[in-house]
Parts: C-alpha cells; structure tokens; sequence
C-alpha cells in the first residue's frame, strides 16, 4: 500500500509539472504571447507597393 502512494504521489507531482509546462506552451501560441509578436514581424515584413494609374486628366 505504502508503494503505491509512493506512485500516486510521483505521478501527481509529475502532472502538476507538466499542466505548469503546458500553461506556458499555450502562453506563446496565445495572440499575446511573444512567439505571436516574433512571427507577426516576419509574416507581415512589408505592405504591398501598388501605384495607382494616372487619370489622363490630370
């Protein structure tokens, strides 16, 4: 009995751990976790440069 509280205790301290882990996972996939901003600055580098026509009126 006493080794399988041993276990139990292991395998709760090691989940808190990991739901800890996923928090800060979840953080920088999240619209305002950092690695949003990073790829945000690459994926949007630079707005399209249309030029518009000239009017023969002007």
């Amino acid at each position: 009995m006493q080794l399988v509280r041993s276990i139990l205790e292991r395998v709760e301290a090691g989940s808190e751990v990991l739901a800890s882990d996923l928090a800060h996972i979840r953080m920088f996939f999240s619209e305002d976790g950092l690695l949003t901003r990073i790829l945000g600055l690459f994926g949007g580098a630079k707005p399209s440069r249309r030029r518009r026509k000239k009017d023969d009126d002007e």
